[in-house]
């Protein structure tokens, strides 16, 4: 059983600190009150609350933390604990639920709580592979060689068809398959790992690309990957702008498409659903078209909203343009800005759009504290997509 104390140096309560300080130095009482006043300020007056990250922090978190450490042992519980990280060693699942529990209890006693999110029980063969993942024993040479190998690509560089070749060459004689398969065996893959294999993507045969995008896509693996979802969508986005791996782009977009359906809770979080639009705007298809569509209408973030009409901007989606346009008035100044863009992909109907709406552009878009005889951001902003392209 894994697990850790949520918010520890937060919710640890200066008066316990100061009764234990008692117990140890009872000739110097002034000491623990000395300190229980300095804590207070430190904490804005607050009767709890430690600096995070000084070692002095974590000694006095050590005099809390030993009564845990006897409470644990008293009941017979193997463990071992690094600050407020605890293993608890146990010979069935049902033990581990034992011991977890009088973890809580103890820890309830002191006014902390476990982290439920990171409570887990491992057998002993996944706690070992998480060990070693940790601390990157027993990899293979290929394992090894694909962690060191640096696959930032700079597509402007004088020299960048010779580096794309030569990256290429690195890659290419690793089984990347074998190795996402023995990492999906583990019960926390190499995090690491996962994402180089996404970086590479962009440097395989089309064929191995596509078997690559299926398992890191597949619903029993994504989940498993999620640590390096942000990596793996932007491999993917890689492969699916690049003309090369045009003979694939169906199969990727098949199944992108399905993503949405069998891991939407993968995209709760804003940053990995821009990752996955980014990934989907390079082909507009039926089922797209409608998780777009849908996440417009539902999502309350400005950035995911700019987001799904760039998507409408490059699928040149004129039924969506309109859409939008036609809510010009309530949409956020953001938004409106996006559209802005956007228009210029609609040509004569967007151009009499950013004819119509300028002034209330300029209106909408004033920021209130430009200075005598500069320029209006708002016109800035139309001068320069004006050029925008």
């Amino acid at each position: 059983m894994q697990t850790d104390i949520s918010s520890f140096y937060e919710h640890i309560y200066h008066h316990r600190i100061e009764g234990f300080l008692n117990g140890l130095f009872p000739e110097t009482p002034k000491l623990a009150i000395q300190l229980d006043r300095f804590l207070s300020k430190l904490a804005s007056g607050r009767s709890f609350g430690l600096p995070v990250g000084g070692q002095c922090s974590r000694v006095l978190a050590e005099l809390v933390m030993q009564v845990v450490d006897t409470a644990l042992t008293d009941h017979g519980i193997k463990w071992h604990r690094y600050v407020d990280d605890f293993v608890l060693i146990t010979a069935s699942q049902a033990e581990a639920y034992q011991a977890v529990a009088t973890l809580s209890n103890v820890l309830a006693d002191l006014g902390l709580s476990l982290n439920k999110s990171k409570t887990t029980i491992l057998s002993g063969r996944h706690f070992i592979d998480y060990v070693r993942t940790q601390l990157g024993s027993d990899e293979d040479s290929a394992t090894i060689s694909l962690k060191e190998i640096d696959l930032r690509f700079d597509p402007y560089s004088d020299t960048a068809l010779e580096d794309y070749t030569a990256l290429r060459g690195l890659v290419e004689h690793i089984d990347l398959q074998k190795m996402l398969k023995l990492e999906l065996e583990k019960s926390v893959p190499d995090t690491f790992l996962v994402a180089q294999i996404g970086r590479t993507l962009r440097y395989q045969e089309p064929a191995i690309a596509l078997k690559l995008v299926e398992a890191l896509l597949a619903p029993a693996n994504l989940h498993a990957f999620r640590a390096s979802w942000s990596t793996i969508m932007r491999g993917i986005a890689a492969v699916r702008d690049d003309e090369q791996f045009e003979t694939i782009f169906e199969g990727i977009d098949s199944l992108l498409d399905e993503v949405a359906i069998h891991s939407s809770h993968l995209l709760t979080v804003d940053t990995s659903c821009l990752h996955y639009l980014r990934a989907l705007r390079y082909r507009k298809t039926e089922k797209r078209a409608q998780f777009v569509s849908s996440l417009y209408r539902s999502t309350q973030s400005v950035i995911i909203k700019r987001a799904c009409i760039d998507c409408w901007r490059i699928w040149k989606d004129f039924a969506a343009f309109m859409q939008v346009r036609n809510r010009w008035q309530i949409i956020s100044p953001e938004e409106q800005r996006m559209l802005w863009l956007c228009s210029k992909s609609f040509d004569d109907d967007g151009k009499n759009f950013r004819s119509q709406e300028k002034r209330s552009a300029l209106r909408y878009w004033a920021l209130g504290m430009t200075v005598n005889h500069e320029q209006e951001f708002a016109e800035a902003f139309i001068d320069w997509a004006q050029s925008w392209s």
